[in-house]
């Protein structure tokens, strides 16, 4: 009789233990199952947030080809309201544009010349200036 009841002890506390390795591996197992949800719920999240963004840049690009389709006719209509007068004040804004966009360039390109010839000592400013002027020129030219 207390050889069973050794017995009984020794059994109940083996059994204590697998029950103790049975919460362990049922905890652990507890514990990944609520990492992969965590995981799967932040992954989720991700792709509803990619979604939306996607579809907030579809929007703006709707948008955006609405815009410019309204600004064309809108200019269209402009343009058809237009008189024959403003239309032809616009072209000679448009040529006078041009001209002065050519005159720029050439002042640019002469002012440009004059640097380098200062640089090179060809021109002598305080020549021109006493009325040598030609001279100056004349040299230059040389």
């Amino acid at each position: 009789e207390g050889e069973e009841e050794e017995y009984a002890e020794d059994y109940d506390a083996e059994g204590d233990d697998d029950d103790s390795d049975n919460d362990e591996v049922s905890s652990r197992s507890a514990r990944r199952a609520k990492a992969a949800k965590a995981r799967k719920a932040k992954a989720v999240k991700r792709m509803n947030k990619v979604r939306e963004e996607g579809m907030m840049v579809a929007r703006m690009g709707a948008e955006e080809e609405r815009r410019r389709e309204n600004e064309d006719k809108r200019e269209r209509v402009m343009e058809g309201l237009k008189t024959e007068e403003e239309k032809y004040v616009a072209g000679m804004i448009e040529q006078i544009t041009g001209r002065l966009s050519q005159i720029d360039a050439l002042l640019e390109s002469l002012q440009e010349e004059v640097w380098e010839e200062e640089e090179e000592g060809v021109v002598d400013w305080d020549k021109m200036k006493d009325g040598g002027g030609e001279e100056g020129r004349e040299e230059r030219h040389r």
